[in-house]
């Protein structure tokens, strides 16, 4: 792929996906006991209670440790404010930062609203870029999706539906990385239990010289209560700018849980009874690089 010199938007997309510094007093929220987060599988069984959030977050790999994709949930207020976060490492109590709308905690802990991708703070579903310190020496650096998941019961059983919206990746290949922005479309047909997911459009937020994926096509995905979960790399498939096989994913088993995982949720209800938004993260890996992610899709 050619040079692509970043715009405006494209500059300021970086930014908030590198997130930025906060400002605001940090104090700990106590009284406040967050669930822990939903076990590992690939159902949620019960219907969560509102106003709790639930969703995934998917860790950026510091030096010495590789990249992660687990679940996550949240307390929130009956505002929707958020007053704690749980990961399997631990419990944030959060803060809300007045000035930039996010959200800060103990031990320098920070929640920036992705704005690139839910730009209103009012969505049923949000993305931050986010950094966690559940505990001393713990510290962990992400994107964090969260929201207000469709009640299992509530799922519908019959019909399909689309959702489009944007996607925000990153490729680290060769000791560096590259950020890519594009559009995101979500088909579900729930009589079958069948999703597929294709980005598009996928452009660099930077100038770079790696040559980087243009769409992504992920196939086989299976409708679960209301999540969706994929492992295993069978029904990715990636192409660079003039059609050929990006080379990101190596040999199946070369990335953690897999060449691929994703773990994403239906989030809201509309008034035909249809989930109003799609949501969540994926993890893609192998000898060649790796290629991590979020996106955020609303009902057309």
């Amino acid at each position: 792929m050619g040079t692509v010199r970043p715009q405006g938007r494209a500059r300021r997309w970086l930014r908030e996906l590198r997130g930025g510094m906060l400002v605001g007093a940090l104090a700990a929220i106590t009284g406040c006991a967050a669930p822990p987060p939903p076990p590992e599988g690939p159902c949620v069984a019960a219907d969560p209670a509102p106003p709790d959030r639930v969703g995934v977050f998917v860790r950026r790999a510091p030096p010495g440790h590789s990249y992660a994709l687990s679940q996550a949930a949240g307390v929130a207020y009956s505002t929707g404010r958020l007053a704690e976060v749980s990961t399997p490492e631990g419990r944030q109590g959060l803060n809300r930062d007045r000035e930039t709308g996010g959200y800060v905690g103990l031990r320098d802990a920070r929640l920036t609203l992705l704005e690139a991708l839910t730009p209103a703070p009012d969505r049923v579903a949000q993305i931050f870029d986010a950094t966690l310190a559940p505990a001393d020496g713990v510290r962990l650096e992400g994107l964090l999706v969260l929201g207000a998941m469709t009640a299992p019961s509530q799922m519908p059983t019959v019909g399909s539906a689309r959702y489009v919206g944007r996607a925000a990746l990153t490729l680290t290949r060769d000791g560096a990385d590259v950020t890519l922005l594009g559009d995101a479309v979500i088909a579900a047909r729930f009589g079958t239990g069948s999703v597929g997911l294709f980005l598009s459009a996928l452009r660099p937020a930077q100038e770079v010289a790696l040559t980087a994926p243009e769409t992504l096509a992920w196939s086989g995905l299976k409708v679960c209560a209301a999540r969706i979960v994929s492992t295993g790399g069978g029904g990715v498939a990636l192409l660079d700018a003039i059609g050929g096989a990006a080379a990101v994913v190596g040999p199946p088993g070369a990335a953690p849980g897999g060449a691929a995982r994703l773990d994403a949720r239906f989030y809201g209800q509309a008034a035909d009874g249809m989930p109003s938004a799609v949501a969540g993260a994926f993890l893609i890996g192998g000898d060649a690089g790796v290629l991590h992610g979020v996106f955020m899709t609303e009902r057309e």
